[in-house]
């Protein structure tokens, strides 16, 4: 079978390429208050991993973060619990503007 000749094609975008909340045109998903402190304490927390066993272990390194956020003070949590109300409050409005922007292409 010949292969097709596709010299003369022109590339044309999508329909529904445009997003209205951002260049992928997903909403990125809410992270809590836990996942804001975890990427706080990643850095910390592989070092000392690493500096007491040589190695670094993903179990061993949950197990440590897991711990450390359960010791946290409750004034250093509220700090991660604002970050995730406010996180919560952007995916609210990306989600609306996701939501009209479909309706809006879904009437043309």
């Amino acid at each position: 079978m010949p292969k097709e000749d596709r010299s003369d094609w022109v590339a044309v975008a999508p329909e529904f390429a445009e997003a209205a909340c951002s260049k992928t045109g997903k909403v990125r998903p809410v992270q809590s208050a836990y996942q804001f402190f975890q990427r706080h304490a990643t850095e910390d927390a592989k070092a000392e991993l690493i500096a007491a066993e040589g190695k670094f272990e993903v179990g061993k390194f949950s197990r440590l973060v897991r711990d450390r956020w359960n010791k946290l003070d409750p004034e250093e949590k509220r700090r991660f619990e604002g970050m995730a109300r406010d996180d919560a409050s952007r995916f609210a409005s990306e989600s609306h503007a996701a939501d009209v922007a479909a309706i809006e292409r879904r009437s043309k």
